[in-house]
């Protein structure tokens, strides 16, 4: 089994990852992110956490000694390599704080199932949400024919991703 380091997060790599984020996605997460402690999971990919919890070092250590090596702890915000990328369970913050782009019935079936959809929106990357604001994935508007093509949805869980 690999080794997973497990680090509080430096002030300055959170707000290095957030402000990466927040430029790709034009998001604004200042209020909704206060309260959460951040932790670096490093193993064979890194990723950041997000938690209420703040003895996060104490509980991996006793889930060890219990023979237990947790993999994730919290809400994982984003992969940071090779580059990085939000996560899909983060997405419930990101359609709270980020650029959008809503999509009827008929076009989050085909988002959800991986094919581009034609939408009314400027090139760039967006968080994807149905009507009713629930998050469905993240996209982008390709400027030749205003196409959203899906980068990671919520199908991709059925269709590959587990």
């Amino acid at each position: 089994m690999s080794s997973i380091e497990v680090v509080e997060a430096e002030p300055g790599t959170v707000e290095l990852i957030l402000r990466e984020l927040s430029l790709s996605y034009g998001c604004e997460f200042d209020e909704l992110l206060r309260g959460y402690s951040f932790f670096l999971m490093i193993a064979n990919f890194s990723q950041l956490f997000l938690t209420t919890a703040t003895n996060v070092k104490k509980i991996v250590q006793a889930l060890r000694g219990l023979k237990m090596h947790p993999y994730s702890i919290g809400i994982p915000v984003a992969t940071l390599e090779p580059k990085v990328e939000p996560s899909l369970a983060f997405g419930e913050y990101m359609a709270r704080a980020c650029r959008k782009i809503v999509l009827d019935d008929s076009q989050l079936v085909r988002f959800l199932y991986g094919k581009s959809v034609k939408v009314d929106a400027n090139s760039g990357l967006f968080v994807v949400v149905d009507r009713r604001g629930d998050f469905l994935g993240y996209g982008e508007v390709i400027p030749s024919g205003n196409l959203l093509r899906p980068l990671r949805d919520l199908g991709w869980y059925l269709r590959k991703g587990g």
